[in-house]
């Protein structure tokens, strides 16, 4: 929780939309990390004449 609460700066909550189902407020529709996610996260995806492998890595080093 606490890396959750240092990815994501509290002053961007109030441009955040909302989505709606079932008449009850759920996830945000998108979010603005401070760092892009993809450097923490790896990702491995095939294009058309591509493909795309980046590992993760530790941001603090």
């Amino acid at each position: 929780l606490l890396a959750l609460l240092l990815l994501f700066n509290k002053n961007d909550e109030l441009l955040l939309t909302y989505l709606n189902e079932d008449g009850m407020s759920i996830e945000s529709g998108w979010y603005c990390p401070i760092i892009p996610s993809v450097l923490v996260n790896d990702t491995h995806s095939i294009g058309t004449g591509y493909s795309t492998d980046m590992p993760s890595c530790n941001p603090l080093t």
